[in-house]
């Protein structure tokens, strides 16, 4: 009965172990994100009002000027966002669904914010690319999309909001133009 006991305790140890690890880490890494500032919230109700407005020079004054010149060369890319956004009411708060701080030698650090606006018929994903991990609200990327059905599994959510730098040699400038509508020149 002894043998049975220790052989049975031997094994749950590991595993309590691990899971304690797992949780050190994982509180850890939560803990080095960046949160969300009252400025970034700010500027992200006011952009998101912007893709509303029937022209694009509300929007063009809350970015900066590589993107400005990007939706100026484009101009269907301003119409594809605003088109993303319905005219029905919104039936929760703005939530943030996910954060993405990155640092990059070349380019400096960014912080991606990833909020959901709800709709009735569909959810509206906004990312947005900024400057540093201070909370500053100098906006570097922006991309706007529809989820054509409601996404309630994490995972799924997961997979769908964010493109996540898989190599050390993803540039910020490429980081930014893979969740972005628009792309940095450099």
């Amino acid at each position: 009965m002894l043998k049975q006991f220790l052989i049975i305790s031997c094994l749950i140890l590991p595993i309590t172990a691990c899971e304690k690890i797992g949780s050190y880490v994982a509180d850890k890494i939560d803990a080095a994100l960046p949160e969300e500032s009252n400025l970034q919230r700010h500027k992200a109700e006011k952009i998101y009002t912007a893709l509303q407005q029937p022209n694009q020079t509300d929007l063009l004054s809350l970015i900066e000027p590589d993107i400005q010149d990007a939706l100026r060369k484009d101009l269907t890319l301003f119409e594809q966002m605003k088109l993303m956004i319905p005219a029905d009411e919104q039936t929760s708060e703005v939530e943030v669904k996910r954060t993405l701080a990155t640092n990059n030698l070349t380019e400096g650090k960014t912080t991606t914010l990833v909020y959901q606006f709800s709709y009735p018929q569909y959810d509206v994903y906004m990312s947005i690319v900024f400057d540093g991990h201070d909370g500053g609200d100098k906006v570097r990327g922006l991309w706007v999309e529809r989820e054509n059905k409601k996404l309630t599994d994490t995972a799924e959510l997961d997979d769908a909001l964010v493109n996540e730098p898989t190599s050390d040699d993803v540039t910020l400038a490429d980081h930014v133009e893979a969740a972005s509508t628009v792309s940095v020149n450099t």
